[in-house]
């Protein structure tokens, strides 16, 4: 590089540090130490926007995209002149005391995909979107060390230009070494260990996101994806957690070792990786029709959901109990729910074409770890290596147990567990501490669905035995067995939701199922909607009757999740009312204990129920109509478990498809207000006003 031209190169970063408030942001991380007599090395973090840069400059912002570590000796020169001209360093300080480290956001970087196609010698910046699958134990490394010559009449001795600094990409070997000479007498340099600075690194396995998928869809094989290799370093390191999809940006390096090659990738900087997603035309039409009465939209959502699997009217309480879990995020009480029913293999493409809709979803299978697992690291300078399983690999999408017979205890009491505490434990063994063993948890932040087959079993001579889900028995077909799901893991779930109750028998389901397949076939060259017409003369609003494309639901999803929800005082007052109410109701006393049937998760089940079917609504506030609803919904899957109580919830009898939405634009709403009486009155209040339908 001629000399006009790095001239022009630090002419265009200090142009750069002045606009904004970088120079500020600098000046405030050298405060602490300023006028420091013992001054050895000042870290620094310098965000970088390219976009602006490039606005300056472009070239300048190409050459440290392709050169990262000579971008950030014009960084460090430049942040060297302002800090002795603010007088914020030692007159005797040099630029090699300066730890600079580039903050580059990931908008306009090359993808590691197009970087591997390169030559093996590209060391320019890349990004790479990915979920943590695996993390080493935090360990330490020399960040940076100070050498002197030992010849006190060399000037080497004196000065500070052999302090050593780790650069990305670097092997510890290459900070601390004996093998350094000084330059001015050749005598090997002396390491001062005294101003050794140390800082925590760790090592993170990371899948790319277009991975994910190819990875759920081999989970029965039960092999590991190829992963990349992250290094993370100083402040990074408290902020990664297994699980959590983020865009890394850093650079490659290849490794030979004899025959064996291996690439690593040092982090610069990650970020949590978004997008937003607008709502489709499509449910704009619905939702302009619809959306101011109360109940409606979310149950013609529900209704017109997953018709391409199974009949619209079938199994429409779990289609929109996953619906509500669908929407769900971290601000608010997770929901997991468990379908109980005979036809299992219904259920299963259901909840596979439900989880379909997010972006981070996981099968479990016998063959994979459920929580997370403690094994001994591959790396000698790290004591262990902790594996995420299907849990923490779900983090904020959905996670699929199955059929919860087919699990084995260890994994169940495992579940049970992470679902009742909202958090997965892993034991770190004395010999992975070096000490006292002890726990570790991370957070549960997904939703857990699972299944759970209604077939009576059978004994040894022949015998069918039907016994119930729960303690009670119940005369309208939610009978399973149960010797082996204890009452605990069922209540573990914040819904147990009884998908046979509206049929009178299973040839009901049958029949629908048969009928909707050949109505599909014979209609598949027509119009979407031929088959669905309701013979309901209130929805001639456009919009209402017509099919919704799988690609549009998911971009509801997304908004839907992108609301953000409040609870309203009204909504509180009737959650609390009725929690109250049927912990009395339900009641039980032996002779040595008292309790209630309801579940202790009851009042997190219903926040989560309120808050789905409003942001379903497309809502900011949660109101009391959709606090009735979830109480309807949660008071049916006690009635399902226990039997009925004084508010005489029944599930809804079977609806044929093309009546449907004339039941729910026409009965729906009286039978809600009549249900909102019964309900102040089973609350201990007479006289309440009918639910709002706002």
């Amino acid at each position: 590089m001629k000399r006009d031209g790095r001239l022009h190169q630090l002419e265009v970063v200090w142009r750069y540090l002045k606009t904004g408030e970088c120079t500020e942001q600098i000046l405030q991380q050298c405060v602490p130490n300023e006028r420091t007599q013992d001054f050895s090395v000042l870290s620094i973090i310098i965000p970088v926007d390219l976009m602006l840069l490039a606005d300056i400059d472009s070239e300048v912002a190409n050459f440290i995209v392709r050169r990262p570590l000579e971008g950030t000796i014009l960084f460090r020169e430049v942040v060297h002149e302002i800090l002795t001209i603010k007088g914020l360093v030692p007159d005797n300080a040099d630029t090699s005391q300066l730890a600079v480290s580039l903050r580059i956001g990931a908008a306009t970087l090359p993808n590691l995909r197009w970087a591997c196609g390169q030559e093996a010698r590209y060391s320019g910046l890349v990004k790479v979107t990915g979920v943590v699958l695996g993390v080493t134990a935090t360990a330490t490394y020399t960040k940076s060390t100070k050498y002197t010559c030992p010849n006190e009449d060399c000037e080497g001795h004196h000065s500070n230009q052999y302090v050593r600094i780790h650069v990305p990409g670097a092997s510890e070997m290459e900070t601390v070494g004996r093998k350094f000479r000084c330059c001015v007498c050749c005598s090997g340099l002396k390491e001062l260990k005294s101003q050794r600075s140390l800082s925590d690194k760790l090592l993170a396995e990371v899948i790319p996101v277009d991975d994910l998928e190819i990875m759920d869809a081999q989970t029965a094989t039960g092999h590991r994806n190829q992963t990349v290799a992250v290094v993370i370093r100083d402040d990074l390191c408290s902020t990664v957690q297994l699980g959590q999809q983020y865009v890394i940006i850093g650079t490659q390096k290849v490794n030979f070792h004899g025959d064996s090659v291996t690439k690593m990738f040092e982090v610069t900087d990650k970020n949590r990786d978004c997008t937003f997603q607008q709502l489709p035309l499509s449910m704009k039409r619905l939702f302009s029709s619809w959306s101011g009465t109360a109940f409606v939209f979310p149950y013609l959502i529900a209704f017109r959901f997953a018709d391409q699997v199974c009949p619209a009217n079938c199994f429409f309480k779990l289609k929109l109990q996953l619906l509500i879990s669908l929407v769900l995020t971290s601000e608010v009480p997770a929901m997991h729910v468990l379908a109980v029913c005979t036809e299992t293999q219904l259920a299963q493409r259901l909840m596979d074409y439900a989880s379909r809709l997010m972006t981070r979803t996981t099968t479990h299978t016998s063959l994979h770890v459920l929580g997370v697992k403690a094994t001994a690291s591959l790396y000698p300078w790290a004591p262990y290596f902790l594996q995420a399983g299907s849990l923490v690999l779900s983090s904020g999408g959905v996670c699929k147990v199955g059929d919860l017979r087919a699990m084995k205890k260890s994994p169940r009491l495992e579940l049970q567990t992470a679902l009742t505490e909202s958090k997965v434990q892993v034991a770190l063994e004395s010999r992975y501490t070096g000490g006292l063993p002890h726990m570790l948890s991370l957070p549960l932040s997904c939703q857990v669905w699972a299944l759970l087959s209604n077939h009576p079993a059978t004994t040894s001579s022949g015998n069918t035995l039907a016994t119930s889900v729960g303690t009670a028995s119940f005369s309208y077909g939610a009978a399973a067995t149960v010797s082996d799901v204890s009452p605990a893991l069922l209540d573990a779930f914040n819904l147990v939701c009884h998908c046979d109750v509206s049929f009178s028998s299973s040839t009901d389901v049958t029949e629908d199922l048969a009928s909707h397949i050949l109505l599909s076939s014979l209609t598949s060259h027509e119009e979407p909607t031929t088959y669905l017409r309701p013979q309901c003369s209130s929805l001639a609003a456009p919009g209402p009757h017509e099919r919704i494309p799988f690609e549009e639901f998911k971009q509801y999803i997304q908004v839907a999740r992108a609301q953000r929800s409040v609870m309203t005082v009204e909504a509180e007052w009737l959650l609390t009312s009725y929690l109250i109410a049927t912990r009395h109701a339900r009641a039980h006393t032996t002779m040595t204990t008292q309790g209630t049937a309801v579940p202790l998760n009851a009042w997190n089940t219903l926040q989560a129920l309120s808050h789905g079917v409003c942001r379903l609504a497309l809502r900011t506030a949660v109101l009391e109509a959709d606090a009735l609803l979830a109480v309807m919904l949660y008071e049916e899957a006690l009635t399902a478990r226990h039997g009925v109580s004084a508010l005489n919830v029944f599930p809804e009898p079977h609806i044929p498809a093309d009546t449907a939405d004339c039941y729910i634009t026409t009965q729906l709403v009286p039978e809600m207000r009549k249900f909102h009486s019964r309900l102040l009155s089973f609350c201990g209040k007479s006289g309440g006003r009918p639910a709002s339908e706002e």
